[in-house]
């Protein structure tokens, strides 16, 4: 469901209806969940967190459209 601008009628947010709250979410977490796994059964602990980590970075990065940074 969308919630438009009062200012120029753009959708501005996105509100999860409950059908999407309730089906479509929890298969895009178990399907993230397995994709986790996939990724990094074959590495450390270690490893595993330094993966997790980058990932993390990465997506807030894209959600905040600023510069990646990796360090």
């Amino acid at each position: 469901e969308r919630i438009k601008s009062t200012e120029d009628g753009r959708a501005r947010k996105i509100q999860l209806t409950p059908y999407g709250e309730n089906q479509i979410m929890p298969r895009i977490f178990k399907a993230r969940e397995e994709a986790d796994q996939v990724l990094t059964s074959n590495l450390s602990t270690s490893e595993k967190d330094d993966f997790i980590k980058l990932i993390l970075k990465i997506t807030n990065s894209l959600k905040s459209k600023s510069t990646l940074d990796l360090s």
